[in-house]
């Protein structure tokens, strides 16, 4: 593996790549068969360690490492390109995931800013602080916020981040709606 990793360039093209792995696979299989020469034995080695990878079984939980593995049984570039394609596919999805908003994890101050900010996206932090002493649901006194529903707390100091991010999210979601 040691070797393998130290071949590896910068910039190498995904055949010299996905060739010189199978060829490291074929060459462990030959260390674990004890077959270092080359040989007829070597070659009957190389060709079963081969169909053991076309036909490899792994089950559901490794249905991508299978799929893999198939193909470079069959063709090494096309298992790189495969894998190359998965990976850029997972990174999609994650980010995905990673951009949608959380409902449950919101506390029920960020419900009352969002549409306080919603309506005048320009609002100061002292502008939504008397707002809010307005607001039938929300309490303010000595320096606490605190939402008479859920009895959540939260200091006037925090009301600037609290601001921020919803701001920050109304300018997402209307990046979101010019597309």
């Amino acid at each position: 593996m040691d070797d393998f990793i130290r071949q590896e360039t910068e910039g190498e093209s995904s055949e010299t790549f996905s060739r010189d792995f199978l060829d490291y696979i074929l060459k462990r299989e030959r260390v674990r068969r004890g077959v270092s020469l080359v040989s007829s034995r070597q070659e009957a080695v190389d060709h079963q360690t081969i169909e053991a990878l076309k036909n490899v079984k792994l089950g559901p939980e490794l249905a991508e490492v299978e799929a893999i593995l198939r193909r470079l049984g069959h063709d090494p570039v096309d298992a790189l390109k495969y894998y190359q394609r998965l990976k850029e596919q997972k990174s999609l999805k994650m980010s995905e995931i990673g951009s949608k908003e959380r409902p449950k994890s919101r506390k029920p101050f960020t419900v009352i800013i969002d549409e306080i900010v919603g309506k005048n996206p320009l609002i100061s932090q002292n502008e939504l602080l008397h707002q809010l002493k307005k607001h039938e649901d929300i309490n303010v006194s000595d320096n606490k916020i605190v939402c008479s529903d859920t009895r959540h707390e939260m200091t006037v100091d925090a009301l600037r981040e609290a601001l921020s991010r919803s701001k920050k999210k109304l300018q997402k979601k209307l990046k979101k709606q010019s597309r």
